[in-house]
C-alpha cells in the first residue's frame, strides 16, 4: 500500500514538473479557481467546486453533458494532499479547447502561505470516463 501511494506521489510530481506553469508561484486556491473559470470563458456552465470527500457524481454529470454537447464548462475538485492543499480543475472553452489544471498550495509541503502553484496543460484528445454521472469519486475526463 505504501509503495502504491509513493508511486502516486511520484506520478503527480512528474505531472507537475512536465506541465507548463500558468499561475506561477504565490497562487492561492482562490486564484486557481478563478483561473479555471476564466479558461472556460464568460457564459460557461459552472459545474461547481467539489470539496474533499463529497460525492462528485453531480459535477461529473454536468461535465459529461456539457462535453457531449460541445459547450464550455468549468469544474474544480479538491484532492487528497499529503502536506498541502491540492486540487484539480477542468475547463472547456467555446472553441473546444479543454484544459486540465493542477493546484498545490505548497509544492514543498508544510502549508506555508504564499507558496502555491498552478499548472495547466491542454488536453490533446479528451475523452469521457466510463459512466461519469454514476461515479461519486472519480474524475470525469481522461486528458491525454
Amino acid at each position: 500500500m505504501y509503495r502504491s501511494k509513493l508511486k502516486y506521489i511520484v506520478l503527480i510530481s512528474l505531472f507537475v514538473t512536465a506541465c507548463a506553469s500558468t499561475g506561477g508561484h504565490r497562487a492561492t486556491f482562490d486564484s486557481f479557481h478563478a483561473e479555471v473559470k476564466s479558461a472556460a470563458g464568460a457564459g460557461a456552465t459552472y459545474c461547481g467546486h467539489v470539496v474533499l470527500g463529497a460525492d462528485r457524481s453531480v459535477a461529473n454529470c454536468c461535465v459529461a453533458i456539457n462535453f457531449i454537447r460541445s459547450l464550455p464548462f468549468s469544474v474544480a475538485f479538491d484532492e487528497q494532499g499529503i502536506d498541502s492543499r491540492v486540487a484539480r480543475g477542468l475547463a472547456r472553452n467555446v472553441h473546444g479547447t479543454t484544459t486540465l489544471f493542477y493546484f498545490d498550495s505548497d509544492l514543498f509541503g508544510g502549508y506555508r502561505q504564499g507558496n502555491g502553484v498552478v499548472y495547466s496543460r491542454t488536453c490533446s484528445n479528451p475523452t469521457l470516463t466510463r459512466n461519469p454521472c454514476g461515479d461519486p469519486a472519480g474524475f470525469p475526463l481522461i486528458c491525454e
